[in-house]
């Protein structure tokens, strides 16, 4: 029963499509813009973030403070994309043709 299960799974990822490692040129764009920002600036803007909903709060604007609070882990997730982009190093290399779609 496990070979059978075995040669399934090895046949099932065989007939997967293989990844294609460029970038298509959405995603390009999106890198160069972002590159030009520095990782600290969105951490910046977190931390502000967090500075405006307590704020918010106390002045007795509960909803706006909630609203505003969740601003804060979306920019430190586009922080930390910001980030591996630099220390990988997508932002100085090229992995297609600009324009291309790799669909």
């Amino acid at each position: 029963m496990q070979t059978t299960m075995e040669g399934t799974v090895n046949k099932t990822l065989e007939n997967l499509p293989k990844p294609d490692p460029r970038e298509d040129f959405v995603t390009k764009g999106i890198e160069q813009y972002t590159a030009s920002i520095p990782s600290t600036m969105y951490l910046g803007v977190a931390v502000g973030a967090m500075g405006l909903a307590l704020a918010l709060q106390i002045a007795g604007r509960g909803k706006w403070g909630n609203f505003v609070a969740q601003w804060v882990p979306t920019w430190l997730i586009i922080g930390l994309y910001n980030k591996m982009v630099k220390v990988q190093g997508h932002d100085q290399t090229d992995r297609g043709k600009a324009g291309q779609t790799n669909w």
